[in-house]
């Protein structure tokens, strides 16, 4: 008898191999975890902040653009998107959405689908994470010109868990669509 494609099957040594779908959750974790480690290593390597720095500016401007739309006064000084009372804010790269876009980016590699089913995962959720990041932090800008007293909750709670469950989100609702049955046709796939 056969065994089907999600069972466990015995190898002529005794030994059992894994089902193909523990392989590729297998390979997803490694990419995850590779994401981490770098990440980590980019947070508190000396040095490196530097390099950061122009991506770190276009993000402050970018940021700046957001809360000006949004009808709240903004200065821009570098890095810094200064409020008119006094309260300024810093954008440094864990800022920018650079973390989130290295998980998404390091997972969708890690996927076991065509280059064009990863493309545009890698737009949507890039998209989705930059999007939720900017409205992050004009919440947080707005809260620290406001209501000063509220900023540790915003910023380190809401606005943090906000891209956290946004990028989980992204990843656990792509993984379903990805492998869905309407995707298999594609030819992207595979």
């Amino acid at each position: 008898m056969a065994a089907s494609q999600n069972e466990c099957v015995m190898t002529g040594a005794g030994a059992f191999r894994a089902k193909p779908a523990q392989r590729r959750l297998s390979r997803e974790s490694a990419a995850v975890l590779v994401a981490l480690v770098l990440v980590l290593s980019i947070a508190y390597a000396p040095g490196l902040a530097e390099l950061f720095a122009p991506w770190n500016r276009m993000s402050a401007e970018l940021s700046a653009a957001t809360i000006a739309v949004a009808g709240l006064p903004v200065q821009v000084r570098d890095t810094l998107l200064i409020h008119p009372d006094g309260f300024c804010v810093e954008i440094v790269y864990s800022c920018t959405g650079l973390v989130p876009g290295l998980f998404i980016l390091t997972w969708l590699f890690a996927l076991r689908q065509g280059p064009w089913i990863k493309l545009i995962g890698l737009a949507s959720g890039i998209g989705l994470v930059l999007g939720v990041n900017l409205l992050r932090l004009l919440v947080t800008y707005y809260v620290g010109a406001t209501s000063p007293a509220h900023l540790g909750l915003v910023h380190d709670v809401l606005g943090q868990g906000a891209v956290v469950l946004s990028t989980a989100a992204f990843m656990v609702s792509w993984h379903y669509l990805s492998t869905a049955r309407s995707w298999r046709g594609h030819r992207g796939h595979g």
